[in-house]
Formats: structure tokens, sequence, C-alpha cells
């Protein structure tokens, strides 16, 4: 009963022991996720923090005195969001991110209203499409729709709003009303009124520019872009006033005068009264001017013409400090980025503060908002490639850069399938996020549940891993990059995951294949071997060797149309020494192929045309089964053209479909196949099942049937894209390499894994992986000098016979059979101890050979009764020990292990 019981246990300890698969998903910036086979159950293990990004527009100061700005894109949905600085501690805030249905174009500005909320705009989205109007509570954090723009009372509103002493905001529109023009309009935040209150045409000026500012005399005052006097129609500068519902034109830009044209930002208003603005053409370079209107005169002054030399082009509103102007330039100055300015009302000169360089933002595009002493401004573009927040101290004339934005630091839209390690982890890649967008290497804790960016992508690497890692014989991992590198074709390149850094180490080139897309497969010879989408000698695609050791790549297949085309997800290893792959197009119906490769002897075998009907277009590397067939899947094709799953028979040569995807029970397979211990296989579709988000599904090869076992839903797990599912177990065994197929592995090879892929053992007991003839329990064959059975001996059953020499042939052979060799551990992964003896005062030498012949270590004049230590610096394989003294010679093979 006792033992009927252990039993029990051990079988539901194998049975849990690998339950669990975990994937990536792309959707809305990425996530990790579980299915747990045991409760049919997907989790989301791990969700992307994605960071709002590209600020635009000027900050607000809100009624608690900090910053609030917006920023254009980035988030969760990848629509931007509302953040909030703290000037006196520093800290930053993301407080709230728009959401889809929130998309649009924001203009850039908040306006403080009189009900403690931050107004602003949207130029397009919005249930019209053009357009509208939010508020956002900074207390509560509640954000709300106010009013959507349309095409009648006016669309794409333009600037920021302004709160007028009537306790209404006022804002424009580019477009829309009765001329489609542009209008202006009020809105009461208290009722949620709004009114379009003016039409623009284009005999008085159309297509207002920027915002309203609200002037000393109560008028609201603005610029448009176009229109006016029939000579110019260059915009000018217009007066609101709100109590008697006027609108007047008060001065006509000219598109060829040097005093300025095309205004930018908004106006700003003087102590003295004055509007000041600036505009991002004409004067003497044509680079804008900074201008001065009286409103009671209506008097225009060109105060200082741009320049590039010392920034041109301003966009933003001025700030009006202590009789001087402060301002942004979006072009021009030292590093032709932009930069920042002052001119001196009262002297009329100009300051260039500072020329901005790229980690500082490049490119502003609204105003400065001052804090204290501390002018606060924010770019699109620079730092980390998506924008900085900065800052200027006017008494010490101090840059900083406050924050620079990064969309996703530790990396969004994972797409390669994870890789389990020694260590447990899984390692994986995303396609973005890190510096620059380039991408991040990361693990993940199936334990702890713990995400972990590892390393970003640098300018040194490609970008865009698709497929998952390799882990090679020297214990890093090895990965392919599709894009980038020295030709802009992709890279080979090794992560240490120890030290945590990456190295190029190979650059693919379009003779010797490019764009690679799948992983690399260690072959039995410590090379990798792959395949590359594109390049080779007829530029469809090419399959590789690539030796790490040496760093020597060989190309050796170019694809042709007729023999398949633009291979595919790299290779698989079959029971013996064939490859597998597939590629994406060619073959007798320009529809991809099924195709076998030997590296032994180079040649390449079409095994199957796929036609349409049995499915089309492959996009994942098919997998070997327990029953030694191959499995994949095509993600379009078959009955319904949603793709089929299929099988291949090597042996008998046989192509079936096994079922046709129809969109009930999942359509358009995407992920590679995943094989359990029972010979199951699981995958995923991109789309179909409930809300047509895709599915997971089950193969069972022993009954034939295939099972839908959940949907994905739109919760992070959605339409997934990635490589595949990897299996996860609590305690994954070692399995060594059979490549002979006699039942016994090499201890040069080996991985670790939930159960035994195609080809690989349990046992690391044989010691030539490449005759199936030499095992243990082999017959030992005298005089070959090969250690047939495995022991560590050779010839050792075999009578040993010496040179007759004067009589002497009985000493001789005693001697002989007392000069000895033992080596302890073998196999061993550190060192060996070899202990020598000898039945006479001869000589004895000794010397080591590797698996190649080649001499490894030479002693001489060895003393014989000693231990001998060797081998710390082995790789692993085999090596030959041979003792000799005088003409007797003994043998000793040694296996060195990997660590």
């Amino acid at each position: 009963m006792k033992f009927i019981c252990t039993l029990l246990c051990f079988c539901c300890a194998l049975w849990s022991n690998a339950q669990q698969f975990y994937g990536v998903s792309d959707y809305k910036g990425g996530t990790v996720f579980l299915y747990d086979n045991a409760t049919s159950a997907i989790a989301t293990v791990y969700k992307t923090e994605v960071q709002a990004v590209m600020p635009t527009g000027s900050l607000t100061k809100g009624a608690d005195g900090r910053l609030y700005g917006i920023a254009a894109q980035g988030g969760a949905e990848g629509a931007g969001g509302i953040f909030v600085l703290d000037a006196f501690s520093g800290s930053y805030q993301l407080l709230y991110t728009f959401s889809q249905q929130d998309a649009g174009q924001p203009t850039g500005e908040l306006v403080l209203a009189g009900d403690g909320k931050l107004y602003g705009l949207f130029a397009s989205g919005g249930n019209n499409g053009n357009g509208y109007m939010f508020s956002f509570d900074p207390k509560t954090k509640v954000f709300a729709g106010r009013y959507h723009f349309d095409s009648a009372n006016g669309s794409s509103p333009v600037g920021g709003l302004v709160m007028h002493s009537n306790g209404k905001l006022y804002g424009v529109t580019q477009a829309g009303g009765n001329e489609d023009l542009g209008v202006l309009f009020s809105f009461d935040p208290n009722t949620g009124t709004y009114a379009r209150l003016q039409d623009f045409s284009l005999a008085t000026g159309a297509y207002p520019a920027t915002s309203l500012v609200l002037a000393k005399d109560g008028s609201l005052y603005g610029a448009t872009a176009m229109g006016g006097t029939e000579d110019t129609h260059a915009g000018g500068i217009f007066r609101y006033v709100a109590a008697t519902n006027r609108l007047s034109h008060l001065f006509y830009f000219r598109w060829d005068n040097k005093l300025g044209s095309d205004p930018a930002g908004g106006l700003t208003v003087g102590t003295d009264g004055q509007l000041y603005g600036a505009t991002q053409r004409g004067g003497a370079s044509n680079e804008g001017v900074l201008f001065r209107f009286n409103t009671a005169s209506k008097t225009y002054n060109s105060l200082y013409s741009f320049a590039t030399e010392t920034g041109g082009k301003p966009t933003g509103n001025l700030l009006f400090h202590e009789g001087r102007l402060y301002g942004l330039t979006q072009a021009g100055n030292t590093y032709d980025n932009g930069g920042l300015f002052a001119f001196d009302i009262a002297s009329s000169s100009y300051a260039n503060l500072y020329a901005l360089k790229a980690q500082d933002g490049i490119y502003p595009k609204g105003g400065l908002t001052l804090a204290g002493t501390t002018l606060y401004g924010v770019a699109p573009y620079g730092g980390a490639d998506y924008g900085t927040l900065f800052s200027y101290n006017l008494p010490t004339a101090v840059f900083h850069t406050v924050k620079t934005f990064e969309e996703a630091p530790n990396g969004i839209n994972p797409v390669a399938d994870l890789t389990r390690y020694t260590d447990g982890l899984l390692y994986g890649a995303t396609t973005g996020g890190g510096s620059g967008g380039r991408g991040v290497i990361f693990s993940f804790n199936p334990v702890t549940k713990k995400y972990q960016s590892r390393y970003r992508m640098d300018a040194t690497l490609g970008q865009y891993m698709a497929s998952g890692f390799t882990v090679g014989a020297d214990g890093k991992l090895y990965g392919m990059l599709s894009t980038g590198g020295a030709n802009s074709a992709g890279q080979i390149f090794s992560f240490d995951p120890v030290h945590n850094n990456a190295t190029p180490v190979f650059q693919f080139s379009e003779a010797g294949g490019a764009y690679p897309d799948g992983s690399l497969l260690r072959g039995d010879d410590g090379a990798f071997y792959g395949t590359a989408n594109s390049g080779g000698a007829n530029g469809q695609g090419a399959l590789f060797r690539f030796q790490p050791a040496t760093g020597i790549f060989t190309r050796l297949l170019s694809f042709s149309g007729a023999d398949g085309a633009n291979p595919i997800d790299g290779l698989t290893m079959g029971a013996g020494t064939r490859l597998y792959g597939v590629t994406q197009w060619g073959g007798a119906h320009n529809l991809g192929v099924l195709y076998a490769f030997d590296p032994a002897t180079g040649t390449t075998k079409k095994l199957y045309d796929f036609d349409g009907a049995t499915g089309s277009n492959p996009l994942r590397r098919v997998v070997m089964g327990h029953d030694n067939k191959l499995y994949g899947t095509t993600p379009a094709g078959g009955k319904y053209n949603k793709g089929v799953l299929f099988c291949f028979d090597p042996k008998l040569g046989t192509f079936t479909v096994l079922f046709h995807f129809d969109g009930n029970k999942g359509a358009h397979p995407f992920g590679r196949l995943a094989m359990r211990e029972d010979g199951r296989l699981y995958g995923f579709t991109q789309k179909g099942g409930i809300s047509d988000s895709g599915i997971i599904f089950r193969y069972d090869p022993a009954d034939g049937a295939t099972k839908k076992l959940k949907s994905f839903v739109h919760s992070g797990t959605a339409n997934p894209a990635s490589a595949g599912l990897t299996q996860h177990c609590t305690s994954p065994a070692t399995f060594y390499r059979d490549g002979d197929g006699d039942g016994f592995g090499t201890p040069a090879y080996s991985i670790q894994a939930c159960s035994a892929p195609a080809g690989f053992v349990s046992n690391h007991l044989d010691c030539n992986d490449a005759a199936p003839s030499i095992k243990p329990g082999a017959v030992e064959i005298c005089g070959n000098g090969v250690d047939d059975n495995c022991n560590g001996l050779v010839d050792e059953t075999c009578t040993t016979t010496s040179r007759t020499e004067q009589g002497r042939n009985a000493p001789a052979i005693a001697e002989m059979l007392a000069l000895s060799l033992d080596a302890y551990p073998n196999p061993s992964a550190t060192e060996f101890r070899l202990s020598v003896k000898a039945g006479s005062t001869e000589k004895v030498s000794l010397r080591v050979l590797d698996g190649a012949g080649k001499q490894v270590e030479v002693f001489q004049n060895l003393q014989t009764g000693k231990v001998l230590t060797l081998g710390r610096n082995y790789t692993p394989g085999f090596y030959l020990v041979e003792l000799r003294q005088g003409d007797r010679l003994v043998k000793l093979k040694l296996i060195k292990q990997g660590q």
C-alpha cells in the first residue's frame, strides 16, 4: 500500500511538474502570460510599463503650484497622457494616460479654470473625429470629455483655451463653421454649454493659428494664418469683445514683408499693456520676427529678426518677465536644434541663452513657464529620442534636463519566445523600448514572477529579435537580430547572463544571407545552423553554419524559387543528423515548402510543396514529435483559409492535414508548436475564438484530436503575434544529444528541458556520438585502439603480447601489465586526477589528444606513483590520453563535461 501511494505521489509530481506554458504578447505594449493546463486559465503575469512620451506645448501652473503638461504619445494605449512636475522637489508623475477612446492629437496646452480643473483640447479624435475638449481634475484624477467638435460648429481646435473674467473658457478652431475656415467659441464649465460665437472668413482672416490672450482692456486677442486684404491673404491680428460679441480685424501680415508673417504661438500682454508675439517667417533672414502691437493705436512694430545662427522659427508663447521676453526657437542655433532666448524691450537687445544639444531635447514647439526664478519647458524630440522636460535658472544661467522621456525603459512589444536558462529564469527580448526604442533583453522568474530588464540594446547591435535564444557550448545565449548591424542586414550576437553584457559576433550581408528572423540551432559539431530570410546567391534567402569558437560563417545553401524561397524561423533537429525547415514562399505553387538539409553531405531535399488547400505560407518551423514525425502549422490556406495543422512522416514521405482552423476553434495559427512530455502539442492562434482574440489549442497524436483549450481576451494577451509557447516545470531535467541514435547521449552537448526533445536522451554514457556501434554494453573489438564499450579503457579484455627479445618475453609482459593509468573523476566537469603506475624505472611520457587528434598537452619524464591534475581549461568533449614507457603504450579516454 505504501508503495502504491508513493508511486501515485511520484506520478502526480511528474504531472504537475510540466503543466504550465509561458508566452509573450505584443498587445497594447506587451505582456508575459501564463497558461495553466490544469485549470485552463490564462493569466497576465507581467504587463509592460509604457510611459507617456513626446511632451508638447507649454507647461501650466496649477492651483497647487505644480507644473502640468501633456505628452502626445506613449502610455498604456499609445495615445499619450497628462503629467505633473513638482518644481520644488523635482519629482515627476504621470497622472493619466489617454485611452484609444480619448485618442487624438493634443494641442499641448492646459488651462486652469475656476472650478479647479485643467482644461485642454484635442485637434482630432472625439465622437466626430473633429477634436474635442476635455477636463482633468488633478485631485481626483478624473478625466472627462466635455465637448466634441463637429464641422458645423467648429473643428480642429488649435492652441489652448483662455479663462475669461466672466468665468467662461474661450478658444478657436482652424476649420469648421459657415465657411469651414474656423470659429471662435466659448464654453461654460459650470453649465457645460458650448457656443459658436464667430465664423472666420477669407476676406477678413481665416485659419486662426494661435491661442487667444485676455488683455487688460478685457478683450481677447489672437492671430490668423491666412486671409485678410486681397493683396496679401497672409492672416492678421484680431480682437474679440465678449460683452458685445464683436470680432474686429486690426492688422494684416504680408507674405513678402520683412516685418514678419505666419504668426506662431499666442500673443503675450506686457506690463505696458501692449501685445507681443512672434512669427515663423519673414524678417531679414526669413526666420521670423519678434513684434509688438499697440491695441490702442493699432500700430505694429518689428522688434527683432531671428537668424539661423542664434535660433529661428519660434513657435510657442512668449513669457514676459521683468521687462524681458523669454521664448524658444525650434530651429537653427549652434546645433540646429533650436534654443532658449531673451529679448530686453528697453534696450532692444537679444540674448541667445542656451543652444539645445541632442541630449537636451530638440525642436521645442511651446513656450516657457516661470516657477520661482527658473524657466521650465519641454521638447518633443531628443534626449532618448522621446523628448525632455528641462529648466533654465535665470540667476545662475544654468540649463538642466529635469527628465528624459523614455517610452518603455524596461522594453515594449516582446515577440521572441522565452528561453529557459540554467539559472531557472526565462530570457526574452523586446522589439522596442529601452534606449532609443531599440529594445531590451529581459529575464522573468517563473517562481517570483519578477521581470527584470537585463540589457538595453545599443547602437552596436541591430534591432528586432523575432525568435528566442539558443544556449551555446560556452554557456552564453545566442540570438539573431533581423535588422541593423554594420551592413544593415542583421546580426548574430551573444548575451552573457552572468555579467549582463551583449556582444555582436557576426554581421549579415546580402551575399551571405540577410534579415534572419529565427533562432539558431546548435549542431552536433558545436556550430550554429540557421537561415536568413533574404540575400544569398539568388536573393531569396540562405542556410548557413556559424562556428562561434572561430567566428567562421559559411553559407551552405542559397534558396531559389522552385525549391523554396525566403526560409523562415530557422531549423529543427531531427532524430538523426538531418535538419528540417520551411520557406514562406517558392515551391511549385509559390506558397512555401517543407525541406530537409543534411549537414554531413550538404544536400537539400524538398519534402512537400504547400498548395493552398493543404496550407500556405508557413511562418514557424516544424517540431519533431515523439513518434519521429514532423508537426507544424500554416497561418493561411486550408478549407477555410484560416490555416491548418499538419504532419509529415519523414520515413514514409507522407503529408497529412490534421486540422483545418475555422474561426470558432481558432484562426491563423501564429506561434510555434510546443510539445509536452506526453507527446501532446500545444499552440495558439492570433485570431478566432471569443472576441476574435485568438485561442490556445492542443493536438494529441495518440487519438488525432484537436481541442480548443482557452480563448484569449482583451486584457493584455489578445491577438498574440509572438514566436511560440515555452513549457515551464519546477524541476527541469538534463538531456543529452544522441546524434547517432544508439540510445546513449554525449556529455559534450546537454540541455535542460521538461521533457526530452527529439534526438536527446536522459543519459550521457556515450563516448562516440558519431558511431552507433560504440556505446555502453558493446563488445570490445581487440586491436582497433578504440574504447568500444565506453568504459574508459581501450582493448581491456584482450590478451597483450610484447616483442620477444633475447628470451625475455615473460618479464616484458609483466612490465607491460605493470604500466597502468587511471583517471578520476571521469567524466568530469572540472578537472581530472590521473594516477600513473609503472613496473620499471624507464622514463615515462604522457600526451593528451583532443577528439580531432590534435595534441593538447605533453608531459616528459613523468614521475610515477604520483597524481597528475589536468583538464581544468579543456573545452567539453572527448580526449585521449597516451601513456608511453619505452615501446609500451596504454590509452585512456577522458570525457570533459560542460559546467
